[in-house]
């Protein structure tokens, strides 16, 4: 069921509907009820958000994809971590940047 939604999530970007496409990508989160959850919804909200100029959005999919991490996948250290960490202050760079 997860891949409908963050299928449709693709749709609906592919055509520039992003909010709809968040909506989905979110659901795709939403209904997945055997843990660890994949995370790819909240990679391509993260995207969306970056691409509106949302960045506390981005840096949000970001920091809930840590939690993620975390949690669920027991990681707590290494690339994956980083990586997200990296991304992070990327993103409030750009915020503060473009305020």
């Amino acid at each position: 069921e997860r891949g409908v939604w963050v299928s449709m999530g693709d749709y609906m970007a592919r055509m520039g509907r992003y909010e709809e496409a968040k909506k989905h990508y979110r659901k795709s989160m939403d209904v997945q009820t055997r843990f660890p959850r994949y995370m790819d919804g909240l990679t391509s909200i993260a995207h969306i958000c970056e691409m509106q100029g949302d960045y506390d959005g981005a840096i949000a999919a970001n920091e809930e994809q840590l939690v993620l991490l975390r949690e669920e996948w027991k990681i707590t250290s290494g690339e994956e971590i980083d990586g997200h960490r990296r991304e992070i202050a990327r993103l409030k760079e750009l915020r503060d940047t473009n305020r």
